[in-house]
């Protein structure tokens, strides 16, 4: 084998190329992907982004592993984002530290779930609540807010505050079709205040019921369509 520094220098790392290295379990030289490597990094979360929690979500639930996602009945393979309400997840990271506080942080905060080897498939929920439930494990009450895709079993997730969290929360509300009663379910958690147009552009002043901080129900003297407005 030629001294190292004879080896030409490649300043392009592809997915492809290869590094030499001891495997610690044997001590036995392999060569490793960069592809391999660059995974390892973000799965296990060893580089340095704020606020970023690792997991690997399970379908198997016979032992809940440390560092794991998991639904409380199991399964849950190729479950849409949008219907997640509740999922447990570890008091350990993939890196088997504690972050119980972060999590704790994360309360009344929405937050993004993305999966690291595809960012397209993720989701946006506002985190209500955190319960221990099992030695180790929280239950954390979601409502779902927007999101792309579903959760897949033995893929390794991302779980940081989204960029929404330090802003005024609004949303747009469509009534397409004339009603005299309007529900509307802005997962805004908080009272929101109402503005309401009809199809015309001019404003309608209704009744406001507050079912619950997501949820409310606008009554008016007669049927129209129109758009509300919260924030």
């Amino acid at each position: 084998m030629a001294r190292i520094e004879k080896y030409n220098i490649d300043n392009k790392v592809t997915d492809y190329d290869k590094f030499i290295g001891t495997d610690s379990a044997g001590n036995v030289t392999r060569n490793y992907r960069a592809s391999s490597i660059a995974d390892y990094l973000n799965n296990y979360g060893k580089i340095g982004i704020g606020g970023q929690v690792s997991y690997k979500f399970t379908a198997n639930i016979t032992q809940r592993a440390l560092g794991s996602l998991s639904f409380a009945g199991g399964s849950g393979d190729n479950t849409a984002f949008s219907s997640i309400t509740s999922i447990y997840a570890s008091k350990y990271n993939t890196s088997s530290v504690v972050i119980s506080d972060l999590l704790s942080y994360y309360v009344d905060k929405q937050i993004f779930i993305f999966q690291l080897d595809n960012p397209n498939n993720f989701a946006e929920y506002l985190l209500n609540g955190i319960s221990i439930v099992e030695t180790d494990f929280f239950d954390l009450s979601l409502t779902f807010v927007a999101g792309n895709g579903n959760i897949q079993d033995d893929k390794y997730y991302g779980i940081l505050i989204s960029a929404n969290t330090n802003t005024d929360k609004t949303y747009r509300h469509v009534q397409s079709v004339s009603s005299d009663t309007w529900t509307i379910n802005h997962n805004l958690n908080k009272y929101a205040s109402v503005t309401v147009q009809d199809s015309a552009g001019s404003i309608v002043i209704g009744e406001i019921t507050y079912n619950n901080k997501n949820t409310i129900t606008l009554t008016f003297s007669g049927a129209f369509s129109g758009e509300a407005h919260l924030n």
